[in-house]
């Protein structure tokens, strides 16, 4: 199913916006031209390869590569989500719609801040996330097809409580690759206001709450909804009278990282990743229905990252089995992860299959689920059964990547995504 796209020949797209000090984002991209035949919609994964019209040529699509609001993290998948939208009565698939982060989420309180005493304004607001989507409208949400803004606002010029009023406005904006990162009065935005509401962490510091952005899902209504960070709190935004999913608040046995040079995991990393969205991720299973196509179940699936695994920036950490995740699956589920019901332990290694104790039997993996020059493995043990699995793994060169894990989205299986040193490795 995965297309090529041909060039027929290179068209220079400059994409220079000039943004105030708090946000200095500068993108440039150079799109190819590419014909309707060639296009296949694809989540981003840990590249852009966004299809938009071109308005010069009838017939023919244009290739951006780049997005001036994520900036580096664009092409970081702990930061953003991507996943086609449960419909209707919640048996099938509808729009593909990714999410990107704001470089600046991280910060965006204190920029929000500055931007409004600088510019005497309490109004000012900044998008907090860049939103595309491939195919129809999801009305929900009021996202339309092709590029929308999510701008996030709070009056914080003399505010006492800023966590317990944000406002949140999504803005189409069209297929153009939007500035998304020019500050705008909240009052003069269009577009549509979606209800927030907040996760208060109050035991817990602003770094505690990764600066990700995450699809989520309101199962009393059957829509889905957004999680973001905002300032040093997580923000649910949805349709208005959405219910947000609930905060998890278990305990999970995990196993300490057995390299010295990994500290013993704190009461604070334990706690956060089970409790604080962002850091796991929930997701409706998906299998291969009779159609050939995939059908989403009700099974939850959640995946949690070792809490450790923020900290585990050498690769020769990885040298032996390292736990990394854990996966929890609320019913039976039959799919190519072999996940069990209950919870299933993921431990990554970096090597050859004699190097990781990979058993022979395991099949050959194929170049796009693997680096052959510079393999990684999966083992997941689920109960009683153990079975090993591909790892892709590429590298950003990005210091403090989240330790996040997040689910995949794929036409044909589910995967995942985790956090390895300074890249991220996709568990096939």
């Amino acid at each position: 199913m995965r297309a090529t796209a041909k060039q027929r020949s290179s068209i220079q797209l400059l994409l220079a916006v000039v943004i105030v000090s708090i946000t200095v984002i500068i993108a440039c991209s150079s799109p190819k031209k590419i014909t309707a035949s060639d296009v296949r919609p694809e989540c981003p994964q840990d590249s852009i390869a966004i299809y938009v019209e071109n308005p010069e040529e009838r017939g023919t699509f244009l290739i951006l590569s780049s997005l001036t609001l994520a900036g580096d993290h664009a092409k970081v998948p702990e930061y953003n989500d991507c996943q086609r939208f449960i419909m209707g009565s919640g048996n099938t698939y509808g729009p593909l719609v990714a999410i990107w982060a704001a470089e600046h989420l991280d910060s965006l309180q204190d920029s929000l801040q500055q931007l409004q005493e600088n510019m005497n304004n309490s109004q000012m607001a900044l998008a907090a996330a860049e939103i595309h989507n491939y195919d129809a409208a999801y009305a929900p949400l009021h996202i339309q097809h092709d590029f929308s803004c999510l701008y996030v606002w709070t009056e914080l010029i003399g505010s006492q409580n800023p966590a317990s009023n944000w406002r949140a406005r999504i803005v189409p904006v069209g297929p153009n690759e939007p500035n998304c990162a020019k500050p705008v009065p909240f009052d003069s935005l269009g577009g549509w206001e979606l209800q927030v509401q907040v996760d208060s962490n109050a035991h817990l510091s602003g770094n505690d709450v990764p600066p990700v952005a995450r699809w989520d899902w309101d199962s009393v209504h059957a829509q889905q909804s957004i999680g973001i960070k905002c300032g040093r709190d997580w923000c649910n935004v949805g349709a208005p009278d959405f219910v947000a999913s609930f905060k998890r608040a278990l305990t999970l046995p995990w196993l300490e990282v057995r390299n010295t040079s990994v500290p013993s995991i704190t009461p604070n990393e334990r706690q956060r990743v089970v409790e604080v969205k962002g850091w796991y991720d929930d997701q409706r299973l998906a299998v291969i229905g009779s159609s050939g196509h995939p059908e989403p179940t009700t099974v939850l699936g959640t995946a949690y990252p070792h809490p450790a695994l923020q900290r585990l920036n050498q690769g020769s950490i990885f040298d032996e089995w390292t736990p990394s995740a854990m996966v929890n699956v609320e019913a039976e589920y039959n799919g190519k992860l072999h996940l069990n019901r209950g919870l299933n332990e993921v431990y990554l290694c970096g090597g050859n299959k004699a190097h990781c104790h990979v058993p022979e039997t395991t099949s050959t993996c194929s170049p796009e689920n693997q680096d052959p020059a510079h393999p990684w493995w999966a083992m997941i043990i689920a109960g009683t059964d153990t079975t090993y699995h591909c790892v892709m793994r590429r590298d950003h060169g990005i210091p403090n990547i989240p330790g996040t894990v997040r689910w995949r989205w794929s036409e044909n299986d589910e995967k995942i995504w985790v956090r390895c040193t300074t890249g991220c490795c996709t568990v096939s």
